[in-house]
């Protein structure tokens, strides 16, 4: 197969690939709903202002292309928000601290400050925080390793971030390309990210296939879908990447292998089993 056709036809799974997440995200979304439609606490939405819509207390700053917590300005977003009244942001701050175990960071009068914070606006505690971001999550999960583990081999990076803890966002991800592992920070184009979608006064849309390049130089195309709940309002990315850097090289090893692994299937008994039962009742 010439190297032009290769990529013609790797064109042509990468927007299937899509659809399949678009469709799981919509499944997810409605299953999510439904959790808390019947729910005790009907999670209306937090009125107010992201934190990381308000550049002047948001405490994560990128220093040489590494993230890290600004204390000072923690403490000053934990100052303002005392005086204000924006239950968004205080949010955001209350998860960033807790998330990351801030508080051993802090000094006594800072701490005192952060607590009359939590109880100002009467937000779950620590554990309660936990529970739903596992609940929120757990279903995103499972489809990033579903997918993810799909394509393996086929240079199809597949990763979900929390946005709400861009120290630490990445909770799931499939098929590396960058070096990336579970519990590493986002990277600067993602705090820009999640900075743009906070500036939106509606829910953003998805980013889809546009092109970024690598530290070492790789090409690459992305996706970026936003994840939202009902409460929170953002707090989350599905985002792929795929490696086509390889692609247009003359009988390119690369995208044959692309293509071999995206062909090939695991011999799983028990899937056979239910197979051969349902032809045998069909």
């Amino acid at each position: 197969m010439q190297p032009f056709a290769l990529r013609t036809v790797i064109s042509a799974i990468i927007p299937a690939i899509l659809v399949i997440i678009l469709l799981a995200l919509l499944i997810a979304q409605q299953f999510q709903g439904n959790r808390i439609s019947h729910s005790h606490d009907p999670l209306t939405p937090l009125s107010g202002t992201p934190l990381s819509a308000l550049p002047d207390l948001y405490p994560v700053k990128s220093t040489n292309g590494v993230l890290n917590l600004d204390i000072d300005k923690l403490n000053q977003a934990v100052m303002h928000l005392l005086s204000q009244n924006n239950p968004k942001a205080a949010a955001d701050l209350i998860y960033i601290v807790q998330a990351n175990n801030i508080l051993l960071m802090l000094d006594y009068d800072n701490k005192v400050r952060f607590f009359e914070l939590v109880e100002k606006y009467h937000h779950e505690d620590i554990l309660e925080i936990r529970k739903h971001k596992d609940a929120v999550f757990s279903v995103y999960t499972d489809i990033v390793n579903g997918i993810g583990r799909t394509f393996a081999g086929t240079g199809v990076e597949i990763v979900l971030h929390d946005t709400r803890n861009p120290l630490a966002s990445i909770i799931a991800i499939q098929n590396p390309i960058s070096g990336r592992r579970l519990g590493d920070s986002t990277t600067n184009f993602g705090l820009e990210l999640i900075r743009e979608y906070a500036a939106g006064k509606s829910r953003g849309v998805s980013f889809i296939s546009y092109g970024l390049t690598l530290s070492d130089g790789r090409d690459v195309k992305s996706s970026t879908i936003p994840i939202y709940d009902p409460r929170f309002g953002l707090i989350g990315f599905i985002c792929m990447n795929i490696d086509v850097s390889k692609l247009d090289e003359p009988q390119s090893q690369a995208a044959l292998s692309f293509l071999e692994n995206f062909a090939a299937v695991n011999e799983n008994t028990k899937i056979n089993e239910l197979i051969d039962h349902s032809k045998r009742n069909g």
